[in-house]
């Protein structure tokens, strides 16, 4: 059996999601890194691995759901991921909220999921 990772680096998306009305109401953006990780013997055709644009249209999908909590986003990316790639066996994602105003210099804000 061979060890793959298959995933998405600085997917960058335009999303609502925040705690309070005004994040909601405008928006950030945001950029997403996915890897996932499954075995297999010999990847002989797509369907043996994990497709990249599926996952990305994934995560697309869930970022056009307006939620008040990061983790939510991350927690259903996951969920989904594993449902259309069931031989995924873990992974990590980071979801990062761009530009957000904490008062002072803050490049961004990160959810981290190992899984």
């Amino acid at each position: 059996m061979m060890n793959w990772t298959v995933g998405l680096e600085g997917g960058r998306f335009y999303a609502f999601h925040g705690y309070y009305e005004e994040e909601q109401q405008y928006g950030y953006w945001y950029e997403i890194d996915l890897s996932v990780h499954f075995e297999i013997a010999s990847i002989q055709a797509l369907e043996d691995s994990v497709n990249y644009e599926v996952l990305y249209q994934i995560c697309k999908e869930q970022m056009d759901i307006p939620r008040r909590l990061l983790e939510e986003v991350v927690a259903d990316i996951i969920t989904e991921s594993k449902r259309r790639f069931p031989q995924m066996n873990g992974g990590v994602i980071s979801l990062r909220k761009m530009g957000v105003q904490l008062g002072g210099p803050l490049k961004n804000t990160l959810v981290q999921c190992k899984f």
